[in-house]
């Protein structure tokens, strides 16, 4: 047999049925092999790619291989259906252009990827495989497909924001400044990855966390300069906004920041990290359905506290750009005449609404009265407050946090994941010796509880 697969018929050969079936019967059997997946391919070659323009999210296959553009050539589109299909057809789909994202949506048509999310075409060096059911196209292989960033897009922040073209972008600070703030990503798909590098090690860029009106949340609940273009930072996509996932546990890193922990635990509070706390009143077991929690009841006479404190106040700096949190219940029996004091302090805050303690923390004072949950801060010269709109109730879980930016001098205070508020003037000085403490004080001849679950400090 030659390479055709047949025996060659030779010149002057009789015209019978013999001199043909033989040939014939061979080429018969080679294309039934075929058929039958018995004889490999050596190569498999596609004809060239066929341009396919998104209309109304729609396209129609005519080839094997196809380069989708956007509708309009906008910056991108969705592709939700693609017509043309048949029980077996293979088709494989790239994007025309880098600049110009491609969404093949996941569900909305007729095509269902096995990820079970929308993929994203922004690189013409990715494509997506797809063979047809019958009914709807499936993507083949996932678990093999390899993912790429792509080549990085330049963009340059305007306002604090940036609008994102492509999953990997260095930026620059606007007007090329020294400094710049980014506080909002543009553009985005549900699961989306993006990877941001600074453009230059000369100019610094701050990424802000959970900013009022922006939609970035950073893994540690603080900012993240974005200082060496070795050192990018990725975000993946929820829909609503831009999240840092969490590190990998054990992961080697450079940037790993001092942790303080204290935990409620039954009838006594557990330290990590730092030397055994101070605590007053009495203690007990609170636990609740979402989480253990200490109970402490202060004495009744006015002044008497309860809950815990650090017993140095030497812990914390503002210089070291500390983050605080406290998961915490206004106990049972009524918070009338009473003041909680939850955050970092100079030293132990007393039983007055404004004490004369260097401070960074909440406050709350039914004697004063406050209504909601207040930032504080005082330099032992001038008390600061912001309202956090959020109400303090007896019985309500809360989670306080409050974290301070040392460079450009602003705490800021968030209550249960409300939107920060902020203070910028008449804070500790960056080099002031500061722990940390939640505690109740009772204004009246009846003891006040305070429930802790946990609270802690991060810094650098």
């Amino acid at each position: 047999m030659t390479a055709n697969f047949h025996t060659d018929i030779v010149t002057g050969a009789p015209n019978t049925a013999a001199t043909f079936n033989a040939p014939v019967g061979q080429l018969d059997a080679a294309l039934t092999n075929l058929i039958a997946g018995s004889t490999p391919f050596t190569n498999l070659a596609a004809a060239a790619a066929g341009n396919l323009g998104i209309v109304g999210g729609v396209v129609t296959r005519s080839k094997f291989v196809h380069l989708i553009d956007t509708e309009g050539l906008t910056a991108t589109d969705d592709l939700d259906t693609i017509l043309g299909g048949s029980f077996g057809l293979m088709l494989i789909i790239k994007c025309n252009n880098s600049a110009r994202f491609v969404v093949v949506k996941h569900g909305t048509g007729n095509i269902k990827l096995a990820e079970e999310k929308d993929y994203v075409l922004d690189d013409t060096s990715k494509s997506l495989w797809l063979f047809h059911d019958g009914t709807q196209w499936t993507d083949i292989s996932p678990a093999r497909r390899i993912r790429t960033l792509g080549v990085a897009g330049a963009l340059t922040i305007a306002s604090d924001a940036i609008t994102i073209t492509r999953s990997r972008h260095t930026i620059d600070t606007e007007g090329a400044a020294a400094t710049d703030d980014l506080k909002t990503i543009n553009g985005g798909t549900e699961g989306a990855t993006l990877e941001l590098a600074p453009t230059s090690i000369a100019r610094v860029i701050t990424v802000r966390h959970n900013r009022s009106g922006g939609n970035i949340r950073l893994a540690s609940g603080a900012d993240v300069r974005l200082d060496d273009p070795k050192r990018p930072l990725h975000l993946t996509y929820d829909g609503t906004n831009w999240v840092q996932p969490l590190p990998t546990r054990f992961a080697v890193r450079d940037d790993l920041r001092r942790t303080l922990l204290v935990h409620g635990n039954n009838i006594v509070f557990n330290e990590v990290g730092l030397p055994a706390g101070t605590t007053s009143g009495t203690l007990a077991n609170a636990n609740q359905t979402d989480s253990a929690y200490t109970q402490s009841t202060s004495g009744a006479v006015a002044g008497n506290t309860g809950g815990w404190r650090s017993t140095t106040f030497n812990l914390v700096r503002r210089q070291w750009n500390p983050v605080f949190w406290a998961k915490l219940i206004l106990g049972a029996g009524g918070n009338a005449n009473a003041r909680y004091w939850i955050g970092l302090f100079a030293s132990t805050p007393t039983n007055v609404d404004v004490p004369a303690v260097q401070m960074i923390a909440f406050r709350y004072s039914s004697v004063l009265p406050d209504t909601n949950w207040m930032g504080v801060v005082y330099d032992g010269v001038t008390p600061q407050t912001v309202d956090t709109t959020v109400a303090a109730v007896v019985g309500t879980v809360y989670l306080l946090r409050l974290r301070v930016d040392d460079a450009n001098g602003v705490a800021y205070f968030s209550v249960n994941n409300s939107a920060e508020v902020s203070l910028s003037a008449n804070l500790p000085a960056a080099g002031t010796e500061l722990g940390f403490a939640a505690l109740v004080i009772t204004n009246t001849a009846a003891g006040k509880i305070i429930q802790v679950s946990r609270l802690g400090v991060e810094t650098d």
